[in-house]
């Protein structure tokens, strides 16, 4: 059942001032509707570095920080608009996502950013959703970059992009992804495909092995050992087809996950569905290919980690003991990039929100995409976007 405690305001009227994300040493707090004037964030421990900014009205967010060993019960808000201070409850919810574990640095940051859709210009349950008034670029560029901006502060060692970073299949679209990593030819990335990437709706051009003047490479499949961890994705997407399929990459995912020395993290683009039929849309990998593999890698790797994107959602579970996340697109309501701890112990996820001014408005009106459905469904819990995964 939902909580219908954020099914009304997500529904009915501006997203709720909450804590959207909690991790050591730092939260992100959003709204969707606060009055012009300053803001500012702080604890009444003196915990947290106090955070003002000059809010010009509307949808918002900010990111506070603290020393990793520390955790503040409560986040304090004032604004001259509302009268009083609002006092966000922070502890129990760090409890519960694991934010008071592994408070020592990590050993390797990695950020995921997911369905960029570059060179799409609509959003909605029949694609009707536009933006208003000029814009030098469109909304799927800017809400890229401004991730990959985020996730660089965060101290992001590499960015993997988790597929349709192409809305459609053509030259126009792979041109635009080239434009994009080749603003960011600074920062390591891994790419893999996702099925708008080899779609039947753009011009029909083959999908390139590389994009870009830099040449970043369309992985089939592949791994990086990084410090704590091996890193290894996989393209499953199939030509003009929705779904995906583990079929032709699934077994060398397998060996490669078994000689990671038990720490390993999947990326995929599609997510893996629990039944033969999707509960949601789109469909994933369906349950009886993705279940079977599940506990082929739970034998092979104990304790992993897989992450997807392609349905534009934040969701967790766990499947034996691996851990299994979906992870919502850069480009539409919530608008999200996840940052990736690696420690001796175990692995974190948390989910942030792309706070940028340029951004946000556009983010909040997708919320009340498929007749403000959307706003509750893709979001998620607190405990589905942020939460620790201990190595079996």
């Amino acid at each position: 059942m939902p909580d219908l405690r954020r099914l009304g305001p997500s529904l009915l009227g501006p997203t709720p001032l909450e804590v959207w994300s909690v991790a050591p040493g730092r939260a992100q707090i959003m709204w969707g509707a606060l009055p012009t004037g300053p803001v500012r964030v702080d604890d009444r421990m003196g915990l947290v570095d106090p955070v003002v900014l000059d809010h010009p009205g509307g949808p918002g967010g900010v990111v506070v920080e603290w020393d990793r060993d520390e955790m503040p019960d409560h986040l304090r808000l004032r604004h001259p608009g509302l009268g009083t201070d609002i006092e966000l409850e922070i502890g129990t919810s760090a409890a519960a996502v694991g934010a008071r574990r592994s408070t020592d640095e990590p050993i390797h940051r990695i950020a995921t950013i997911s369905d960029l859709h570059l060179g799409a210009g609509r959003f909605g349950l029949t694609d009707v959703m536009t933006e208003t008034g000029h814009r030098r670029t469109a909304h799927p560029t800017r809400c890229a970059d401004a991730a990959v901006e985020e996730a660089l502060a965060w101290g992001a060692d590499l960015v993997v992009i988790k597929g349709d970073a192409a809305h459609h299949r053509g030259v126009a679209f792979y041109d635009e992804l080239g434009r994009f990593v080749d603003r960011h030819a600074g920062v390591d990335m891994v790419l893999v495909a996702g099925n708008h990437d080899v779609d039947h709706k753009g011009d029909g051009t083959e999908r390139p092995d590389t994009v870009g003047e830099r040449e970043l490479r369309y992985h089939d499949v592949h791994h990086v050992d990084l410090p704590g961890v091996r890193l290894v994705v996989g393209d499953t997407a199939v030509p003009a087809q929705s779904p995906g399929t583990l079929a032709e990459v699934g077994d060398e995912l397998i060996e490669r996950a078994a000689d990671g020395d038990g720490r390993v993290i999947v990326m995929l683009h599609h997510h893996l569905d629990r039944f033969r039929l999707p509960l949601s849309w789109p469909p994933g990998i369906p349950g009886t290919e993705a279940n079977p593999w599940l506990d082929r890698l739970d034998a092979a790797a104990p304790g992993a980690v897989v992450t997807s994107g392609h349905c534009h959602r934040n969701r967790t579970r766990t499947h034996g003991s691996v851990r299994v996340s979906e992870v919502g697109s850069t480009k539409d309501f919530p608008g999200v990039w996840a940052g990736y701890e690696i420690h001796d112990d175990g692995i974190r996820q948390f989910v942030q929100r792309i706070h940028r001014a340029d951004t946000i408005g556009w983010h909040e009106r997708g919320r009340m995409a498929a007749g403000g459905v959307w706003g509750w469904f893709a979001p998620g819990d607190l405990d589905d976007r942020c939460w620790f995964h201990e190595w079996a």
